[in-house]
Order: structure tokens, then sequence, then C-alpha cells
């Protein structure tokens, strides 16, 4: 059995893209109380946990303040239970001191697992080759996967994989409400949804570096914007980028 630990976004996003990808006969979720985890289960149609489940995989998504309390209830696991954190911030180590337990993977997926269409970053230091193969094909039905050789790199790679898709949106939102007093609000949220769209697909064509050369003409309209662009943005993206670095590293506070 799969038992997910919480009932928030990050855990309906894992529920929803774990059923998509058939794994909904073996797949449970476990709230604060029962009627959080039955009202959970019974809005994306898995089961609720009971004592009587035999866990192969605990998947820890709660906030990293209250991990401990969540898996207290379910303490001691099974020496061959799978642990995989997606919590934000909490290294292995820690992981192992509350635990006491030794096959833990950390995972930082974002929320596009629920479509089967996101990126998860794993990084393991004590789960044997098998488990970890395990692991990777679990995610793999959600989207990409990628390994880390450090846990120190999930800080990094929270920010950039977890946290970006919001960062682009509020770009995208500085957009609209440019756009929205010169155009209609339907024409100005058709050009910079299509415009976003069109991004993505030059991105996936060519180096990002050359996607923008080839929009921004010389001497035309599109330079003349990135030219007051750059001469703030890398640094404001420096210092926003450090600061959630920063929380990544205090989230147990």
């Amino acid at each position: 059995m799969i038992c997910i630990l919480g009932t928030g976004k990050m855990a309906e996003a894992l529920a929803s893209g774990l059923k998509a990808s058939g794994m909904s006969p073996s797949l449970c979720v476990k709230g604060k109380n029962k009627n959080t985890t039955d009202g959970f289960a019974h809005q994306l149609g898995i089961k609720s946990y009971n004592n009587s489940n035999l866990l192969e995989i605990l998947i820890i998504a709660v906030k990293p303040h209250q991990i401990q309390s969540a898996v207290q209830p379910l303490l001691p696991l099974a020496e061959n239970t799978i642990v995989i954190s997606v919590a934000a911030g909490v290294d292995c180590e820690s992981l192992v001191h509350i635990l006491n337990h030794g096959a833990i993977v950390r995972a930082m997926p974002n929320l596009a697992i629920a479509n089967q269409c996101g990126m998860t970053a794993l990084f393991s230091e004590s789960a044997s080759p098998m488990q970890q193969e395990v692991v990777g094909e679990l995610f793999s039905g959600l989207g990409q996967t990628m390994w880390l050789e450090a846990d120190e790199q999930m800080h990094a790679v929270t920010v950039l994989l977890g946290s970006g898709p919001a960062f682009f949106m509020h770009f995208t939102q500085s957009l609209l409400k440019w756009g929205r007093d010169y155009l209609p609000q339907d024409i100005c949220d058709a050009c910079v949804k299509h415009a976003s769209s069109a991004a993505n697909d030059m991105m996936s064509q060519y180096p990002i570096n050359d996607a923008v050369n080839r929009v921004a003409s010389k001497g035309g309209v599109t330079e003349a914007g990135l030219n007051v662009l750059t001469q703030k943005l890398d640094d404001l993206m420096g210092k926003a980028l450090s600061s959630s670095v920063s929380k990544s590293h205090n989230m147990t506070e």
C-alpha cells in the first residue's frame, strides 16, 4: 500500500497523478484526523488509511514543522517501508533522526504532477539501489525525474523547480496588468497566454539565449524593452531566489 501523509495541495497533486497513472488500488491517504482523511479520500476517489494497511511506501506531504507529530502514529515503520518526503527544507539526516528509519528518499516535484506532466528531483543516501529504482518508476508515471548528487542541491531545486512556476506566472501577471490598460481583457489575456505558450515552444527547440535573440531583432521593439529589463531583472531575480533558498534552509524553524 502507498500512503500519502497529508491533505494539502501537494498531497492532492500526488494523489491525482498517482491515481491517473493506475495506482489507485494501492493508494490511501492519512490526514490529521478521521474527518479530514475521509473527506479528502472521498473527494479524490481513493482509500482512507487504517491501521491494518501494510505500508510499502509512505509519502510525507505535510509541512516541515508538522512531520514529527504527523508520522508519530505510524511509528515504528516496517524495515522494508520506503519513506519518500516531499517536505521542503528537511534534509535526509533530519528525517532519519525523526523517523529512526533507514530507507528514505527526498523528492521535490512540482504541482504539474497532478496531470502527469511534472518533474521531480530525487535524492537518497540510505535507500538501496532497488528501492531507488522503485521510487524512480513511481515518479516517472507523473512526468520527468532526475536524481541529484547531493542533498544540499535540493534547496536550489526546490526554488527553481517547485517555486519556479509561480515566478513565471507572476511575471505573466505583470504583462496582464500592463496590457489591460490598453486592450480589452479578453484580447489582452489571449495575447499573454499565447506568448507564454510560444515561449515554452521556442525554449523546447532552441537554447534559451538563441530563442530570445530570434524574437529580439536588432534595434527593434522587443530589444527596446529587453534593454530596460536586463538593467535590473537579473539582480532582482537573484535577490528573490536567494530569499527563497534562505527560507528553504530554515523551514523547520
